[in-house]
């Protein structure tokens, strides 16, 4: 099975699932930016106060980094309902559920959007050449 790079798919695997998990307006925008390639090395402050608009609509006097905190806690119970394993862990969960989303349900959501190729040969095939190769290196 040869996936396609995650890379190459991210942006539209991450609102696939932000759809898939029914993740919207703040939550859909935390999800995405939070599981993004790009801002793993970025704090959750750090973006959101890139997103600070986008967070403090509809709410009096909050912090952006409160309200980003509290809806990625949520995010990540959702995301526990729905197979990931955090082994107890309660800091970090956003690394793991990033790991899970690319390493079990990536490949998950690749197949279904039909992006996986199938290898060049069947294991079958391979083992027929195999064969025919021993058969003929006996010979010498």
């Amino acid at each position: 099975m040869n996936l396609p790079k995650y890379e190459d798919q991210e942006a539209v695997f991450l609102e696939a699932m932000a759809t898939r998990f029914c993740f919207s307006g703040k939550n859909r925008i935390i999800f995405v930016e939070r599981f993004r390639e790009k801002n793993a090395d970025s704090n959750n402050k750090s973006i959101a106060e890139y997103y600070q608009v986008e967070l403090l609509e509809g709410t009096k006097n909050g912090i952006a980094e409160t309200i980003f905190t509290q809806q990625l806690s949520a995010i990540c119970d959702k995301l526990a309902e729905d197979g990931c394993d955090f082994n107890g862990a309660t800091k970090g969960r956003w690394k793991i559920a990033k790991r899970w989303l690319r390493e079990v349900i990536f490949p998950q959501w690749a197949k279904e959007q039909g992006l996986v190729t199938p290898p060049p040969f069947t294991i079958d095939q391979i083992w027929q050449q195999l064969k025919a190769k021993a058969n003929d290196s006996n010979l010498l």
